[in-house]
């Protein structure tokens, strides 16, 4: 049990370094890649969290993963093309307690 939660805090942390990566990655391909591997990281994260039985994690997880599907979305819909998706834009489309509300658990 105490490695599968080990495994969930990992993944967390994956999908949050992918996430905070998004900040300063190029508009296009290097964007998605940081987007595909905070997804990638959350939906292994929302597994373990089913297996464990821990349903309000993974709630917390199914909305974190909302959230950044939403920052992507009002990033990539921007225009014209920019080196890099501002920190205002990612504060804006996540909320102002988005971080907190990451690590409450």
């Amino acid at each position: 049990m105490q490695e599968l939660l080990d495994r969930l805090r990992f993944f967390k942390a994956q999908a949050e370094e992918a996430y905070s990566r998004m900040y300063g990655a190029q508009a296009g391909s290097d964007l998605a890649a940081r987007y595909s591997d905070a997804k990638e990281s959350l939906y292994e994260a929302i597994a373990l969290a089913r297996r464990l039985g821990l349903a309000r994690e993974t709630k917390r997880l199914t909305s974190r993963l909302q959230e950044i599907k939403t920052v992507f979305a009002a990033s990539s819909q921007a225009s014209p093309p920019r080196r890099g998706v501002s920190a205002r834009v990612l504060r804006a489309c996540a909320g102002p307690d988005a971080k907190a509300s990451w690590h409450a658990a």
